[in-house]
This record gives structure tokens, C-alpha cells and sequence, in this order.
């Protein structure tokens, strides 16, 4: 996290919390963070998502799931559906920055690397939770290998009809280059 960041962040739990207890919200935050990446260890970092949104957040969400595949797979998740919700054009984690349209290397421990097309993308809240997250819709997705000899990543040729919804902040996303030919999609970093 950059210092702009990191003092943005400060800013906004003092304006929160009365000036007194600044410091004491400040650490219970940094700790709570702590606690979550010792309970959470496969996740790789626990970076603050920043996010450009095309949308305010709305609360009719059972409305939206008629018109977005995305929520409607949001609420088929457990859990419960979120309270709120908005539509996102780009979500930047640490150096990595994700846009619509992007092509991305989705990879999680003990699942298979897979490639996609990002078509939607949303943020969403548990109100009475207390928890944001971020969801991604991908399109054309297929399983990536790579070639033991060149490291090349490549997946089969053709167009792909499976759709994947991605849980931001449990897996490895990566955006790549995708280049076709009649053999494989190849994929650069």
C-alpha cells in the first residue's frame, strides 16, 4: 500500500470515529487485518481494493439480477444476497488494475488456471456485516496449460461458452494478452 493510501485510509477512519480514540481505531483495524491474513493464509496479500465505479450503489438487487448475469449468480451464492450493490469499470489491487474487456489468468490453489473475458464487474456490501467485496463475470473461459519446455501458457482453439464468476478477493487474477491461431490461444504477461 502507497503512502497516499495509506494516509487516504487514515483520513477516513478518523473521520469515523471521534478524534480521541484516532489511534485506537487505527490499530484495531491494522490488527484485524493481521488476524484475517494468519486465518486466510492461501490468500497472497491483503491489499485494499480501489475501484471506479458506473454506478451508485443500489439496493434493488433481485431488480438488477433480471438484467445482469453477474447478480443473478451473486444470488444464487450462499451467504445470502448483498444489500447493496454497484457496477464497476475497473478494480486496482496493489500494481494490478483490472478493466472490462480486460483478459485475465484466473488461478486458485487446487483448481486448474483458467482464462477469460471480464464482462462485468460489481462491488458489493453486507450491510450488517460490515464487508465489501468484488465480484467479476468472466466470458470465453477455458482451462490454461503451460508448455513445460518454453513456459508458453496456451489454451485449445475456438470460442468458449462457459462463464465464470470470480471471487476477487480469494483468487490470483492477472491481466494478459491473448493472441489466437489456428493451433492454441496463447497468452503473454
Amino acid at each position: 500500500m502507497s503512502w497516499e493510501a495509506f494516509l487516504q485510509l487514515l483520513k477516513k477512519m478518523f473521520r469515523i470515529c471521534n478524534w480521541q480514540s484516532a489511534p485506537y481505531t487505527v490499530a484495531k483495524h491494522w490488527a484485524a487485518k493481521s488476524v484475517m491474513h494468519y486465518r486466510d493464509p492461501a490468500r497472497g496479500s491483503w491489499f485494499s481494493d480501489e475501484v471506479q465505479p458506473t454506478s451508485e450503489f443500489s439496493v434493488a438487487v433481485a431488480a438488477l439480477a433480471k438484467r445482469s448475469k453477474l447478480v443473478a449468480a451473486l444470488l444464487g451464492v450462499t451467504g445470502g444476497p448483498p444489500s447493496a450493490i454497484r457496477f464497476l469499470r475497473s478494480v486496482t489491487r496493489g500494481p494490478d488494475e483490472v478493466r472490462l474487456r480486460d483478459w485475465v489468468l484466473m488461478e486458485q490453489d487446487g483448481a486448474p488456471v483458467m482464462s477469460g473475458q471480464v464482462e462485468q464487474m460489481v462491488q458489493g456490501t453486507y450491510i450488517e456485516r460490515g464487508v465489501s467485496f468484488v465480484r467479476l463475470w468472466c466470458t470465453c473461459c477455458k482451462e490454461v496449460y503451460e508448455d513445460q519446455i518454453t513456459s508458453d501458457l496456451w489454451s485449445d482453439p475456438g470460442q468458449s461458452s462457459k462463464s465464470m464468476l470470480v471471487l476477487f478477493e480469494r483468487m490470483r487474477v492477472t491481466v494478459v494478452t491473448r493472441s489466437v491461431n489456428p493451433v492454441s490461444d496463447q497468452f503473454v504477461i
